[in-house]
């Protein structure tokens, strides 16, 4: 050994918008909820299931809402697929823009649009 301390591991995540691999806890999280689909805030909070990750760019938002559907995958062959409505899309885009506002604020990034 060369007495080096070891880097701690950092999970990357993939932006469903701008396809982009960034650290985890620099993206926002989306989790599905029955046939919902609902913004995760807080990286302490324990929620089961599948999610996918946008970074706080409202561009990225916009273009997932534009496709009408969100993708999570349980594996290669398996996926689940959630239409979004009018109504579920206005209120994610709400809550998007809400939770990206506040991790740029702790990540201490100017806005990103």
């Amino acid at each position: 050994m060369t007495g080096e301390p070891r880097k701690k591991y950092r999970p990357t995540r993939m932006c469903l918008g701008c396809h982009e691999r960034l650290p985890a806890e620099e993206l926002v999280r989306l989790q599905r909820k029955g046939e919902k689909v609902i913004v995760v805030e807080h990286r302490d909070m324990r929620v089961e299931g599948r999610s996918v990750y946008l970074c706080p760019k409202l561009g990225c938002i916009d273009k997932v809402i534009k496709r009408g559907e969100i993708v999570f995958k349980r594996s290669k062959y398996d996926k689940i697929i959630v239409r979004l409505e009018p109504r579920q899309s206005d209120r994610l885009r709400y809550a998007f823009a809400h939770a990206a506002r506040r991790l740029r604020a702790r990540l201490g990034v100017g806005p990103q649009d």
